[in-house]
């Protein structure tokens, strides 16, 4: 899911990019409601790329923002 979320974000595909934020929510539901020690390890690398994600995804909002700014 953080794979098909991050394609979006380089894409710049918006449909994708909600799609694979629904089922990221979905996921750690689940997550959430049957956790195990032995994720751990598993859990913290997804951490990482939820935070990479969230960087670039930042990065497309400030380029939306500025164009949108200089479109007027």
């Amino acid at each position: 899911t953080l794979g098909e979320e991050r394609r979006a974000l380089l894409d710049n595909d918006a449909d994708a990019l909600m799609r694979s934020t629904q089922a990221k929510i979905l996921a750690l539901r689940q997550a959430e409601a049957a956790p195990r020690a032995s994720d751990a390890e598993r859990l913290t690398a997804l951490a990482e790329l939820n935070r990479a994600n969230g960087i670039l995804l930042s990065r497309r909002r400030r380029e939306v923002s500025w164009a949108l700014r200089h479109l007027g």
